[in-house]
């Protein structure tokens, strides 16, 4: 994977590495974000391509378990909110480019 710093700042471009959940009902990207003293924390996230950008997954169904893919993209975080199925996913993100994807072990 690339190197990613996963700092969200709203409208300052960045490199983000996660993992995106293609669920029919609740797709998301789940970025993990460096705490201040230690660990991590989660952030749920909605990924949208800038235009003339390509969506690389398949839409999944119903009949399926959702597929996940690793994901690092080139993006621009450009709203924090409540966004996606019940309001739980925090940024939009801004996907300028796909930088690496790979299906997830």
């Amino acid at each position: 994977m690339a190197d990613a710093t996963n700092n969200i700042r709203l409208g300052e471009g960045g490199t983000f590495a996660g993992t995106y959940i293609a669920h029919w009902e609740w797709p998301r990207f789940e970025l993990l974000i460096p705490r201040r003293l230690a660990g991590h924390r989660r952030v749920l996230c909605l990924l949208e391509p800038a235009e003339g950008v390509q969506w690389p997954f398949p839409v999944a169904t119903k009949a399926q378990p959702p597929p996940r893919y690793e994901v690092v993209v080139a993006g621009v975080p450009i709203e924090r909110g409540h966004f996606g199925h019940k309001g739980t996913l925090r940024y939009r993100i801004q996907v300028d480019r796909w930088l690496e994807i790979q299906e997830a072990s």
